[in-house]
């Protein structure tokens, strides 16, 4: 059906992009078939859909693909509904639809597991063939824009998976993030998986570390502060190496290819934007002056912290003002 076009086949091929007035197009000319849409969705994390935990989430996805299904107890945080539009994908700058690990219809789909003032508009932090693969850029890039993100990979099997993270990325020694939480996989099924509330292992970054992982992450074994290296979505800090093991922090199974993976595409979209700071220092802004997230002081400081050299903010500035897809 419609909703395969989430699990099309690899990168090598891409399939036909479906646009925001594409979709809108498609709802108005088919209302029966998008009722039918928001039935299926309308009760995504509620109590009582996980049908056996998160084995039955895992056959679920199997037998509907398309299908976002929620496997934890804990699914009670995530939010009821579906929107009636995908959010508008911003940021864009040189990309083309294709390049995007984030279509229209997954954007759609994904925003009905998030919190009303997140489904409206999404901009583009990072993205590894417009930004390169530096691990500097993409933290950057993060800190200059704190808030709620969706980080999406792709590996070299043509599996997308990724994570969505409630709580600004910063480095850390220790995990972080609440029970908002959730990873997904998108091609080649469709499905979700919440926070479990087993453990409390929800999001790791970790910068410049000699003995603990560098990359950022989601999911852990228990107890652990990242030493593990068990995570259920991580990309290291070279950005070419992937893993996604089953991990009982979201009840989720690998999500990749292999457990084990190369790297091919990164991308990272901020959910909600930051709110403005009344109090803050007059000056250019973050997203349409020329500042830098190295011309702050406590950014310089957080970025020395990270093993980053502040004198070479190449990279690191900001991208050119956003484009609307």
């Amino acid at each position: 059906g419609a909703l395969r076009h989430a699990a099309g086949p690899a990168c090598s091929a891409p399939a036909p992009q479906l646009t925001r007035e594409g979709y809108a197009r498609w709802v108005k000319a088919l209302p029966a078939v998008h009722q039918a849409l928001v039935n299926l969705l309308g009760n995504v994390g509620r109590q009582g859909q996980a049908q056996g935990g998160p084995a039955a989430a895992v056959a679920g996805a199997t037998s509907k693909p398309a299908g976002l299904s929620a496997g934890s107890s804990s699914s009670s945080h995530m939010p009821p509904g579906v929107p009636v539009a995908p959010p508008r994908l911003v940021g864009s700058g040189t990309l083309g639809e294709a390049d995007f690990l984030l279509h229209p219809l997954t954007a759609l789909l994904l925003a009905g597991c998030l919190p009303q003032d997140m489904r409206e508009g999404w901009r583009l932090l990072f993205h590894s063939q417009r930004d390169g693969k530096s691990f500097q850029t993409f933290m950057g890039r993060l800190t200059a824009s704190p808030g709620p993100t969706l980080l999406l990979l792709r590996d070299k099997g043509g599996h997308v998976l990724g994570g969505y993270a409630p709580q600004p990325w910063k480095k850390s020694g220790a995990y972080f993030g609440d029970a908002t939480s959730f990873v997904f996989g998108v091609q080649p099924a469709s499905q979700v998986f919440p926070a479990t509330g087993i453990n409390t292992n929800i999001q790791w970054c970790g910068v410049g570390f000699s003995e603990l992982p560098n990359g950022v992450g989601f999911g852990g074994a228990q107890g652990g502060h990242g030493s593990s290296g068990q995570f259920a979505v991580y990309v290291d800090s070279t950005l070419d190496s992937g893993m996604s093991r089953p991990i009982a922090t979201f009840g989720s199974p690998s999500l990749a290819s292999t457990q084990v993976f190369e790297v091919d595409a990164v991308e990272c979209w901020l959910v909600r934007e930051p709110e403005e700071d009344p109090s803050a220092q007059s000056g250019p802004s973050r997203r349409g002056g020329s500042a830098s997230v190295l011309d702050r002081q406590q950014d310089r400081a957080f970025m020395g912290l990270a093993g980053f050299k502040a004198d070479h903010s190449a990279g690191v500035r900001d991208a050119p003002p956003e484009s609307e897809l």
